[in-house]
């Protein structure tokens, strides 16, 4: 594949392969340049016999990017379409690009005017214009149709790209189209002098991108007309107040001015890169507060159980200190009967409750009191003596007591 290039500088910068087109290019251009440089004026050039208007005869017709085959499509022409021809080339015409066609150039070197949004100022020198297709991406379309410099102005086509945006043909552009499916209907114009510029009239800059690309109707308006590249720098500042935000504690973690800043710039309408960028953060950063709302319900719940745990640690102090004042009795309580083995010789089980009515523990005869009439006891405040023991079939304390006392 060809190597990509922006600028002329860029292209200056590549080696051509072929060491003796290398000199007769560099002799050729040295010669060009003597000649502008003693004149020190602009000249001009003429193609006689050119523009006029043809008839395309055949169907489907492939307009390319250059005169020949081997050169990209840029779109198709029918019988009857008509277009205007301004040269012609070994069988080739070349063409002004007919509607629905349109160019790619490198984002990074287009401002757009906040009060003008369908058109860009260019803001470097020596920027290159690509022939645009629909069968091949932007960073392959090699093609160069023009060269812009500082101040010129491109109309947008709305759409960007992987780094281009999409604009119509700028003036001078031109497509090619074979001749064999083309027929004259007009007569040849008389074409107007090319005015070529003096290079040495050109800015001396370099291609770096501006803030403001025309003089404001008001002195507060250069403040809405900024180019993508300061925008997309004032979105990476945000990204470092995001990190900066990230690196500190969950709890301490605020992103209410940042997602101020990138609502405003998501809104704008002069940029793409950095409204779309800014959009897919300001998603990112409702996980961040996902994250920190979690983190607070989470905290909450830590502080309830806290508070649950101090609850359950108070009442069981209270449980051993009860039990500590309980005397020579395992436990105290109302002695109640119990359904659990009832009617099963030797498994009977009763029940003490506390004075709110809920169950102790259960309770169990054994040696001496398993003589003793219980329901003499029913109802009443007792005290047991006996061993406490885990009764897993309640999830509780079974005591096993061999002496029952009414407590007053």
């Amino acid at each position: 594949m060809q190597a990509r290039h922006d600028t002329i500088q860029d292209v200056g910068q590549e080696k051509t392969s072929t060491f003796a087109w290398t000199w007769i290019f560099a002799i050729l251009l040295v010669s060009a340049l003597l000649c502008v440089a003693s004149a020190q004026t602009p000249t001009t050039s003429l193609q006689p016999g050119f523009p006029y208007k043809a008839e395309v005869t055949g169907q489907d017709v492939n307009i390319r990017a250059g005169s020949g085959r081997q050169t990209y499509e840029c779109g198709r022409l029918n019988v009857g379409d008509t277009v205007e021809v301004i040269g012609e080339e070994e069988g080739w015409a070349k063409i002004v690009p007919p509607p629905g066609s349109f160019s790619w150039i490198a984002m990074q070197y287009i401002a757009i005017n906040f009060e003008e949004p369908t058109f860009g100022t260019v803001t470097g020198k020596g920027i290159l214009v690509y022939a645009g297709s629909d069968y091949r991406e932007p960073s392959s379309s090699n093609v160069v149709q023009a060269t812009l410099n500082r101040g010129d102005k491109v109309q947008l086509k709305a759409e960007e790209k992987d780094g281009y945006f999409k604009i119509h043909p700028p003036k001078g552009s031109c497509l090619w189209v074979s001749t064999r499916y083309l027929k004259q209907i007009t007569d040849p114009m008389i074409q107007s002098p090319i005015i070529i510029p003096n290079p040495a009239e050109l800015p001396e800059d370099i291609n770096e991108p501006i803030v403001t690309v025309v003089s404001p109707k008001d002195p507060n308006a250069n403040q809405n007309i900024l180019s993508e590249s300061s925008l997309l720098k004032q979105y990476y500042e945000i990204q470092a107040k995001i990190k900066a935000e990230l690196a500190k504690p969950i709890a301490e973690q605020n992103y209410a001015e940042i997602k101020k800043s990138l609502t405003e710039l998501s809104a704008r309408k002069d940029t793409l890169r950095a409204a779309r960028y800014a959009e897919f953060t300001l998603k990112k950063i409702q996980g961040y507060e996902l994250a920190i709302s979690v983190s607070q319900q989470i905290a909450v719940q830590d502080q309830q159980l806290a508070q649950t745990k101090t609850k359950i640690e108070k009442a069981l102090s209270e449980r051993i200190a009860q039990i500590q004042n309980l005397g020579k009795f395992a436990v105290i309580g109302i002695l109640t009967k119990s359904s659990v083995f009832e009617g099963t010789a030797g498994m009977q089980r009763f029940r003490i409750l506390d004075d709110n009515g809920k169950t102790i523990c259960y309770v169990k005869p054994v040696g001496v009191a398993e003589t003793k009439d219980m329901e003499a006891y029913f109802g009443k405040k007792v005290g047991l003596v006996g061993t406490i023991k885990a009764y897993p079939n309640s999830g509780g304390a079974l005591v096993e007591f061999t002496e029952i006392e009414l407590i007053p």
